[in-house]
């Protein structure tokens, strides 16, 4: 009677074996470390935490406070790949919104940084340019950003499990210049300017 139970223990523990083999085979690829490049109000660039745990300053949760200037200058990634498995490409994605969060995102590619240390390599990018004030209002807004890691075997990626890192920031609003304008013979409109060679004129000829 325990014959059959017997060898429907030995048949699981097979398939048991088999299911590992294959997943060792297969490997695995992902992000150990993630960072942000930001130059604020042109202090120079700046490296902040993402999917790390440095000296850094954490982005996720970071005040920026008033901001004159916002570079989005790029970030890191550091990824593994094991099993035979092979790391591609690497991308930062991100955007900027006021309120409720919304928009679409918008992917910078991070070249690889140098040849691979074994499975490990690293991808950076520090001189992307990307104005993140560019056709803002005056207000209060939140730069969201997640990082993804393509490969053999499709995409990985770095975004606090879908919540993603989001730091905040404020605009001031900026002043527009004033043209003082000055009535004169009954419609006709002179600038400051104007009027004050017109008047200096005058004041010469009367002499």
């Amino acid at each position: 009677m325990k014959t059959p139970f017997l060898a429907f223990r030995l048949l699981l523990a097979s398939g048991c074996s088999v299911l590992f083999l294959l997943a060792s085979a297969r490997g695995g690829i992902g992000i150990y470390e993630s960072y942000a490049v930001v130059n604020l109000n042109g202090g120079g660039n700046a490296y902040y935490d993402c999917g790390a745990a440095t000296a850094n300053p954490d982005f996720q949760g970071a005040s920026l406070g008033a901001a004159s200037s916002l570079i989005l200058n790029g970030g890191e990634v550091k990824s593994w790949n094991d099993g035979g498995n092979n790391v591609t490409a690497a991308y930062l994605a991100y955007r900027v919104w006021s309120g409720t969060a919304s928009g679409s995102f918008v992917e910078l590619s991070l070249p690889q940084n140098g040849p691979a240390s074994g499975n490990n390599k690293d991808w950076k990018a520090e001189g992307a340019g990307v104005d993140l004030l560019s056709g803002l209002s005056a207000g209060n807004y939140t730069v969201e950003i997640y990082f993804k890691a393509d490969s053999d075997v499709g995409f990985t990626y770095d975004s606090r499990t879908g919540a993603n890192y989001q730091a905040t920031f404020s605009v001031s609003a900026v002043p527009e210049p004033v043209t003082l304008a000055l009535p004169l013979f009954g419609g006709v409109v002179l600038t400051a300017g104007l009027a004050r060679r017109f008047i200096s004129r005058r004041t010469r000829s009367a002499v």
